[in-house]
């Protein structure tokens, strides 16, 4: 279950053979409206333990959609993409109450805000310190308020998940009760951390378009190192520093937690 990092929007069904032959590159998935792929990380996983062991068999089931958010996609529809029932309660749908063994688990990113810090980066200088154009996080004065709100509000939504995952009081997104999904009893829950997308091979940060070295870095340091420092240096384009409180954590720090507040077992290797 997750968003587009875990349905494998980013390893289309096709690109090996893009990458082998050349040309032009017009991807493919193997369900277009999630832009879910066989080559994505959990089914690759999952390929993986299915071939360690002829003795065993492994069932995939893979409802991982692009966009997802832990409301609009995991506990809930998602209605950007066509997708009227949450992940949650389709996963439940195919198995029924047969006991699930792992729970791979991408989520946060986009509750997080991915488009809007992409776009408002895109289309500010000092993008932390700008008012976001659009989205979610518009109604805050600053993006780095708005990422730091959403960051907060993350512990609330796993443990909405964690109790649709073999424990109590599981709801759908609008409130109302739904059945849990039955785990085995030595059942995990693996969350995936995000990977680091803003440097180079040689460790340095990126730049892209207009998105500068130092608001990657602030990316790197504010959302996606678990242990962010606080409060954060962000060097401004007229030379000044301002100091940015990341009290709230950052994106994989919070999914790190899960492993003390949940007793899930993050993967890490990613960043």
């Amino acid at each position: 279950m997750g968003d587009s990092y875990s349905s494998g929007e980013g390893n289309p069904r096709n690109v090996e053979a893009w990458l082998r032959e050349g040309g032009s590159l017009t991807p493919y998935w193997d369900d277009e409206a999630c832009r879910r792929s066989a080559r994505g990380g959990p089914a690759l996983a999952a390929q993986e333990l299915e071939d360690a062991d002829s003795h065993s068999a492994v069932t995939l089931v893979d409802v991982a959609c692009s966009g997802a958010t832990i409301v609009n996609g995991i506990l809930g529809p998602q209605a950007g993409s066509g997708v009227g029932t949450g992940q949650i309660e389709l996963v439940r749908q195919i198995v029924g109450a047969r006991p699930v063994d792992i729970v791979l688990l991408g989520i946060g990113g986009n509750d997080d805000g991915f488009t809007t810090v992409l776009e408002t980066c895109a289309l500010n200088t000092d993008c932390p310190l700008a008012r976001p154009p659009a989205g979610p996080l518009a109604r805050y004065p600053t993006l780095q308020q708005g990422v730091q709100a959403s960051t907060a509000a993350l512990p609330a939504g796993y443990a909405r998940i964690a109790a649709c995952l073999g424990g109590a009081g599981c709801s759908r997104a609008d409130g109302s009760p739904m059945d849990a999904l039955a785990m085995a009893p030595d059942a995990m829950v693996v969350p995936t951390m995000y990977p680091d997308i803003t440097r180079s091979e040689s460790g340095a940060p990126c730049t892209y378009l207009t998105i500068s070295a130092s608001e990657f870095e602030w990316t790197h340091s504010t959302i996606l190192n678990p242990a962010p420092p606080n409060p954060y240096p962000f060097p401004t384009t007229s030379g000044a520093v301002v100091p940015l409180s990341t009290a709230a954590g950052s994106l994989n720090g919070q999914i790190q937690a899960t492993s003390a507040t949940l007793g899930w077992h993050p993967a890490d290797g990613a960043w």
